[in-house]
């Protein structure tokens, strides 16, 4: 399940643009991305421009007010002026709000600076958050996911995912193959002697119950682990 980013600035007509764009570029598998402005602008031609120079098309995006997401829910809410910081609205279901404090290039001529610079150094700014941002927020695997959920919840996240259609069945055959292997009388190591006699035992439940992880459609495992966090 992919999370959801809202980038605002003032005027959605530079930086949350080029930021909607970045991540879009970078990590759209993992993001759903938007973007929006708390008083919103056109979108100015030189935002374009400076975004294809590193091979990044935002000619299909708009500039849009925060409005129009009212109601809407966002894992994470990214301020990048320090204006709209003040003037973005909340949004609903707690999502962790972030701030960035990037310099307006829109007004480089005011400040005596030349745009072009001025919007490169924006864009080349908002590259390196974002290419933080990808880096910390980075997936966890699936055996991480699994003991972040409480111990009570992990045998439900197997037995569902057991029973989903859309996982393979070479993925569902590994379950049933580690409880032959445990009823087996033939052990390689015995049973009886102390202590390391079930070692063999535990490493092919962890090594099961991996490999069942790993053979798993890694979105259905997502939804389900979600699915989990969220039942009281």
């Amino acid at each position: 399940m992919k999370k959801r980013v809202l980038f605002v600035c003032t005027g959605n007509r530079a930086r949350s643009q080029m930021a909607e764009g970045l991540l879009r570029h970078l990590a759209g598998e993992r993001f759903e991305v938007r973007s929006a402005g708390t008083e919103p602008k056109s979108l100015i031609p030189l935002t374009i421009a400076v975004m294809r120079e590193i091979g990044i098309d935002i000619s299909g995006q708009r500039s849009k007010g925060v409005e129009e997401f009212e109601g809407q829910e966002f894992d994470y809410v990214i301020t990048v002026c320090d204006t709209a910081r003040q003037a973005c609205p909340a949004f609903p279901d707690g999502g962790k709000r972030l701030h960035w404090s990037v310099e307006d290039p829109a007004d480089a001529e005011a400040r005596g600076e030349s745009p072009e610079a001025a919007f490169r150094a924006a864009r080349d700014e908002l590259q390196r958050r974002i290419e933080a941002f990808v880096r910390e927020e980075a997936p966890d695997s699936a055996a991480r996911a699994v003991m972040r959920l409480p111990w009570r919840k992990r045998p439900a996240l197997f037995w569902r995912l057991l029973r989903d259609p859309r996982v393979p069945l070479p993925a569902k055959l590994v379950l049933p193959a580690v409880g032959l292997y445990l009823v087996m009388p033939l052990d390689p190591i015995p049973d009886f002697i102390p202590v390391i006699g079930y070692l063999d035992d535990l490493l092919v439940v962890l090594l099961g119950l991996w490999l069942f992880l790993q053979l798993s459609p890694r979105d259905v495992f997502d939804e389900h682990v979600e699915r989990l966090r969220n039942e009281g």
